[in-house]
């Protein structure tokens, strides 16, 4: 089982930088762009599933 959870920010970087350095956050390099990781599963012959909202993770593991 694996599991992609994408909030489009290089986090640890974006937070050393911030935090560590006192340097503000630069969107241009550090936000990502939405990607469809359950597509791309899909592509590689794997089960993709997209949610979208924390309720619906449980019922998400249950489909076939």
């Amino acid at each position: 089982m694996v599991l992609v959870a994408n909030n489009r920010d290089l986090a640890q970087v974006s937070w050393e930088q911030r935090v560590m350095e006192g340097e503000p956050k630069l969107e241009s390099s550090q936000d990502l762009p939405d990607f469809p990781y359950a597509r791309y599963a899909e592509m590689l012959g794997l089960k993709g599933l997209r949610v979208d909202a924390p309720d619906a993770v449980g019922p998400a593991w249950d489909r076939p």
